[in-house]
């Protein structure tokens, strides 16, 4: 997931990762569910937020919406961008841009 950077794409879903990685989609989902106590959507947003952030915080981005920093960690639309963010961080982009651009 992490070497082939999977997460960045809006369309990966369980069962395009279970074909890559030759297994079934149920065996991901119970493996995520036990071992780390999440969903599939929190696994890969949390890959996806902490993309965000090492963009967010990167100076050539500093011309970008947040928006589009969200698109380019993999988020579909801005809320779910958002609403992820918020879930994992505790902050909402803005707040973490303003608290670690200082």
């Amino acid at each position: 997931m992490q070497s082939e950077r999977l997460y960045l794409q809006k369309s990966i879903n369980i069962g395009v990762l279970a074909k890559k990685l030759d297994t079934n989609s149920k065996y991901i989902s119970q493996a995520i569910n036990h071992e780390l106590g999440k969903s599939f959507t929190d696994f890969l947003n949390g890959y996806r937020v902490e993309e965000a952030k090492k963009q967010l915080l990167d100076q050539k981005n500093n011309n970008l919406t947040l928006e589009a920093i969200g698109t380019m960690a993999g988020f579909g639309s801005k809320s779910a961008f958002f609403g992820a963010f918020k879930k994992h961080t505790g902050q909402t982009p803005s707040q973490f841009l303003e608290e670690n651009k200082k």
